[in-house]
């Protein structure tokens, strides 16, 4: 069949599908997204056992996938629970950690009469009363919907299932899904083909890279936390493995609540600077050491064009704006690319 779309028609028309899906079915598609994440990491190790190891892509996928049930199980029956668990005990214990931090604030005109006055400090601790009362009432309404809400339960094993159940069908079937996706695509498709195949390598690349960065992170931060018996140790080294997702960003948003609890628990001692120094180690090890050597080959953006990307999609998207930022990026790093050599023939 004739096509009398241009390539670059064919392009902009792809882009705008998938904008359009995303926006209005997002939500709906969420575990078919999540599963499409979570295939790109594990096809990876599928091609090094088929490579290197000699395995047909069966046995390959099997071992694979078995893998990834039994971590995810792990996740879910391990993991968030005592997540959980430790978000319940912060909610709960966050009235005495308040009163705590006030107290402290009162000692800041004596010991440092030059920089705060006792109605500065006055208005401070009305202040941080306001919002800490919205925060509390958050957190309280938050485990009273995940406790009381029983659709929300079912959406949550609904998602349990389906996700695992696509990243199967999308291993398994990896081929014949590519084959049908172009078998409805126009002939004219060079532009498509040229960003597809660009974001294939950098996203690939990206979400591996990503997901060990995380994992890394977390644990390393965790047995840091432990060393030093952090309240809520768990649950924070959590919160700053997720953070390296928002690039810089992140880090700040992060290390709020880590230097507050560590406030609260040891005071202005030098068992607080020592274990803030800490913090700071494995942050700066993770931006000066872990993401050159993870991302050397992957996502080749200027720091300042991924900020412009994080304030950007943020602002337009929110959250998910600021989780899906870099990817997002690369895309439209692959588009300006592809059409400038275009232009170039």
């Amino acid at each position: 069949m004739k096509t009398f779309a241009s390539s670059s028609d064919i392009l902009l028309f792809v882009l705008i599908l998938g904008l359009l899906i995303v926006v209005f079915l997002g939500h709906i598609l969420a575990p078919l997204l999540a599963g499409l994440v979570f295939a790109f990491v594990l096809e990876s190790i599928v091609g090094f056992l088929q490579k290197r190891c000699r395995f047909p892509r069966f046995l390959a996928v099997a071992l694979v996938y078995s893998l990834f049930i039994a971590l995810f199980i792990l996740a879910v029956f391990g993991l968030l629970p005592i997540l959980w668990q430790q978000f319940s005990q912060v909610v709960n214990d966050f009235p005495t950690m308040l009163a705590g931090f006030h107290d402290y604030l009162l000692t800041l005109p004596k010991l440092y009469p030059s920089f705060f006055s006792d109605s500065s400090v006055h208005d401070l601790i009305q202040t941080t009363t306001i919002k800490a009362e919205k925060v509390t009432q958050l957190g309280q309404l938050i485990v009273s919907i995940s406790v009381a809400s029983l659709p929300s339960v079912i959406s949550w094993l609904v998602y349990l299932f389906l996700v695992p159940l696509v990243v199967l069908f999308m291993l398994k079937d990896k081929e014949k899904l590519i084959g049908f996706a172009q078998r409805y695509m126009p002939n004219n498709r060079s532009l498509v083909d040229r960003v597809s195949h660009e974001m294939q390598l950098q996203l690939g690349n990206y979400i591996k890279g990503k997901a060990l960065e995380i994992i890394i992170v977390g644990v390393i931060t965790y047995l840091g936390f432990l060393i030093f018996h952090l309240n809520y140790a768990p649950l924070l080294a959590f919160i700053v493995g997720l953070s390296v997702v928002i690039p810089y960003i992140g880090m700040i948003i992060v290390t709020v609540p880590v230097v507050l609890v560590g406030l609260m628990q040891f005071g202005p001692s030098p068992e607080f600077l020592y274990m803030i120094l800490v913090y700071l180690a494995i942050q700066t090890l993770d931006g000066n050491l872990l993401v050159p050597v993870l991302f050397s080959e992957a996502v080749n953006l200027h720091p300042l064009a991924i900020i412009a990307a994080v304030l950007f999609f943020g602002g337009i998207w929110g959250f998910w704006g600021l989780f899906f930022a870099i990817p997002l990026a690369t895309l439209v790093k692959a588009v300006i690319n592809a059409w400038s050599r275009r232009e170039g023939h």
